[in-house]
């Protein structure tokens, strides 16, 4: 049995918006996009007609997967933190407040402002995705990295690939979109 995660999957409502978002914040780099539809990815949505763009966002010690999905057409994300279903991911950033201002400069929405949860050197916060998900920012300062430390020292050395066998796809070469791009998918 593994125990590795390899991804955090989010569907998102503009791809480009999105890519611009987790990597102008967080230093994410894009390193794949990919079209996806036929009967196989359809079976594994539970949708039919399923087409899907997706952009592959690289981390140093995993992949965010955002997924914009032509056909069918999503609803808003309306959840809370505390519904059944509701995710977020933490990104661990250098400087905390240096991310924060430059967030709310841009229009960020942000829940607060940073805090330390526990009597450690962790501290975090909430903000909004263009979408309204939850994510949040981390930072561990000090020995032992508070509470944000995995205790594994090969978290960092993974490489994961994508692999969507099984299924139709149109690859297209990376890039990455400026932040002024407003296009949906």
């Amino acid at each position: 049995m593994s125990n590795e995660i390899h991804h955090y999957g989010l569907a998102v409502s503009d791809l480009e918006r999105s890519v611009a978002f987790y990597c102008e914040h967080f230093g994410l780099r894009e390193i794949a996009r990919n079209h996806l539809e036929g009967e196989k990815i359809s079976a594994q949505t539970e949708l039919a007609d399923t087409e899907i763009d997706v952009a592959l966002l690289a981390g140093s010690n995993t992949i965010v997967e955002l997924l914009c999905y032509r056909k069918p057409v999503g609803r808003p994300y309306t959840l809370r933190t505390c519904d059944p279903g509701a995710a977020h991911v933490c990104i661990v950033v250098e400087d905390l407040e240096v991310t924060v201002a430059s967030m709310e400069a841009g229009g960020v929405q942000l829940h607060s402002r940073p805090t330390k949860l526990l009597d450690n050197d962790t501290k975090m916060i909430y903000v909004k995705d263009p979408d309204g998900v939850i994510v949040e920012l981390g930072l561990t300062q000090g020995k032992g990295g508070g509470a944000l430390s995995t205790g594994s020292e090969e978290l960092g050395r993974s490489r994961p690939a994508m692999l969507l066998r099984g299924t139709r796809r149109r690859r297209t070469r990376s890039r990455r979109a400026p932040p002024t791009t407003r296009s949906t998918c």
